[in-house]
């Protein structure tokens, strides 16, 4: 991302991307997930920006292991059965090397080559930590080598003769110099290639032990060299792989290939978003993938007859949540522990946010119903909205339910009322006569658990709205409270903030009006369903998802990919064990909760609806009928 667009990130500020490994265990809870990519296996790790992929990567790194302090931190140490090397995607050098090689008839060898380096490079920083001094932040040490200066000399010579080279001096500061001279020579020879004709091209390449690299074969030099110096035999070490898709496809390519095959020592674990392109080499995942030599190709041979299997061949993790309660445990955790950093003692996040009108009444049958009693406040609340809504009036009728009349012991209309609760409650609050009352509620989105809805259990986005939330909070004597119309103030901010970042992705224009970047797209999407739930006649089931037309055109596929990887729209599988998303159509989607409060929408995820029927009965107006909750706090205010 470049960083002009660094003011419009949602909370850039906790990106794990910008921390080192002992930075990231100071603050790390780990979800459930992480266990399992602690696991002996080859894993993905997919989920939307700011779902915390870098921060499991790079929490499973000895510097981070190490000095993490935490009630799970020993067990995990010593189920770790390997040695973790981190290997970020250099968008800056996959951008250099792709037009570096552009045209070059052995552009993907060059392309391999450079990553043989950047992943040595990080293999070598591995060792260099294992084998160095304890540094002042260590928990506990765990998995170190005792290595001499004449241990030292001969495990860089022997890289060095492994990879064909010289070193100038045998020593791991000296490596670095070298491994960074020799990209600079990659680079080189791409240049020197475009004065040759093909044939001296493949002459030239031939006579290069440098360019015959791939980036395993420069793992395993400097994972044999380590086994020879230490006589250490069999460890595994683990490329923990970030953000595969902005990397270069040759390196996909042939990553995917060795999930099925590869040196035994070597583990995969792979972070990607959750959507890939249909028919790129990510798509393939599932399919046994052929190298077919193209340079960002669409052209990929996929062999059926053997196709790596999940939970043999490999482990999927999935990191959002359809249903907001899926990762409520883990946000609830998270938000405890930013308490806790934020010297707030003995009060959870429920005692500083409060209860959200949201909730499900008490799990008691009787105190279920009786929620719904006269002059508690759910029935009041479809009182009021009884009186200002005919269409509501008219749906009590026929379903015969008489609000002033209890209900404790009819199971039928008890089940009906906590069924339309949702929906009551954002036309309530929307649909009021008073437009400027409308347009600041403040109460409807406030409470613990509406927030960790809001938030999508993004770790980013939840430690940075909390923080920001308990900025403003209130003392009452010994305990902490953060008002109900501070909350709507942060998610004001938040969702203005999210919403220009979409301004600035480009999309294909929707009806008339020019296009602003994606987010044209997302509030035909958010004022459709905003005219079903809240302006429209009362339906206990409306419209809140999407799924996507089997016609949808190829620029509109575009535009969703981006929205899911964004985080702006939700996939919602229809099987638990989907992870990998290779095509949106046919597939059902919400809108992120996040946006929720803009689109005054409520916190569930309603009945589907083709995507195709929202773009083509619903026209972006100029100015919408309906006050929006925070129509003074758009993009331009930021």
């Amino acid at each position: 991302m470049s960083q002009q667009l660094d003011k419009y990130l949602l909370y850039s500020s906790f990106n794990a991307r910008a921390l080192n490994p002992v930075e990231v265990a100071k603050t790390f809870i780990p979800p459930e997930e992480f266990l399992r990519l602690a696991n002996n296996s080859h894993t993905f790790v997919v989920g939307p920006r700011g779902s915390g992929k870098t921060t499991l990567l790079k929490m499973l790194q000895q510097p981070a292991l190490e000095s993490w302090n935490h009630e799970d931190a020993e067990t995990t140490r010593k189920n770790i059965g390997f040695t973790g090397v981190f290997v970020p995607t250099d968008v800056t050098l996959t951008s250099q090397l792709e037009s570096a090689v552009q045209g070059l008839a052995e552009g993907p060898s060059i392309i391999r080559a450079a990553y043989s380096i950047h992943v040595l490079r990080a293999v070598m920083s591995a060792i260099e930590y294992r084998c160095g001094r304890f540094n002042t932040e260590i928990i506990q040490p765990f998995n170190r080598i005792e290595m001499t200066q004449k241990m030292e000399h001969e495990l860089i010579e022997e890289v060095s003769y492994g990879l064909k080279r010289k070193p100038r001096t045998p020593s791991f500061a000296s490596l670095k110099t070298d491994l960074t001279a020799w990209l600079s020579e990659v680079f080189e020879f791409a240049g020197q290639q475009r004065l040759l004709g093909l044939e001296k091209q493949r002459e030239s390449l031939a006579n290069s032990g440098l360019l015959r690299l791939d980036f395993t074969r420069s793992a395993c030099i400097a994972i044999d060299a380590f086994e020879s110096v230490t006589g250490i035999q069999g460890e595994r070490w683990a490329l923990l792989c970030d953000e595969l898709e902005l990397a270069p496809s040759i390196i996909v390519n042939d990553l995917l290939r060795l999930v099925r095959s590869t040196d035994q020592r070597l583990l995969f674990k792979l972070s990607l978003s959750p959507y890939v392109a249909g028919e790129s080499e990510l798509s393939n995942v599932f399919g046994s993938v052929k190298n077919t030599n193209q340079l960002h190709t669409n052209k990929v041979t996929i062999e059926k007859s053997a196709p790596p299997q999940e939970h043999e061949d490999y482990d999927t993790i999935r990191l959002w949540y359809p249903n907001k309660q899926d990762g409520s445990r883990f946000a609830r955790r998270l938000a405890e522990s930013v308490i806790a950093n934020n010297g707030i003692q003995d009060q959870s996040v429920d005692d500083i946010l409060g209860r959200s009108v949201f909730d499900p009444p008490e799990t008691s049958h009787r105190r279920s119903a009786s929620a719904y009693a006269p002059g508690s406040p759910r029935n009041k609340r479809m009182k009021r909205l009884a009186e200002i809504d005919e269409s509501f009036r008219e749906y009590l009728l026929r379903k015969s339910i008489n609000l002033d009349s209890p209900i404790i012991d009819d199971d039928m209309r008890a089940k009906t009322l906590r069924k339309i609760n949702a929906i009551v409650i954002v036309r309530e609050a929307f649909r009021k006569q008073d437009s400027a009352r409308s347009r600041k509620n403040p109460t409807v989105y406030a409470g613990a658990s509406a927030f960790f809805a809001i938030c999508e259990s993004n770790p980013r986005f939840l430690i940075g709205m909390l923080n920001q939330l308990l900025g403003s909070k209130v003392k009452t004597g010994s305990l902490v409270r953060v008002e109900a119309s501070e909350q709507a103030a942060v998610y004001s901010s938040a969702t203005a903030r999210f919403r220009a970042y979409l301004r600035t992705i480009p999309s294909p224009s929707i009806g008339t009006r020019p296009s602003r970047g994606l987010l044209s797209l997302i509030e035909q999407i958010g004022k459709y369903f905003h005219q079903e739930i809240v302006v429209g006649e009362f339906d206990d089931d409306a419209d809140g998802s999407f799924k996507v037309d089997s016609n949808a055109d190829a620029e509109l596929c575009n535009a969703l990919q981006r929205a899911i990887n964004t985080g702006a729209i939700i996939w919602v599988p229809e099987k638990s064990d989907e992870t990998l998303l290779t095509t949106v159509r046919g597939k059902r989607f919400r809108m992120s909760y996040l946006l929720a409060p803009y689109f005054q929408l409520p916190l569930h995820l309603g009945r589907s609806v083709s995507l195709g029927r929202i773009l083509g009965l619903t026209k972006l107006n100029e100015t919408q009928s309906e006050p929006t909750l925070f129509d003074s706090l758009d993009e331009e205010s930021i």
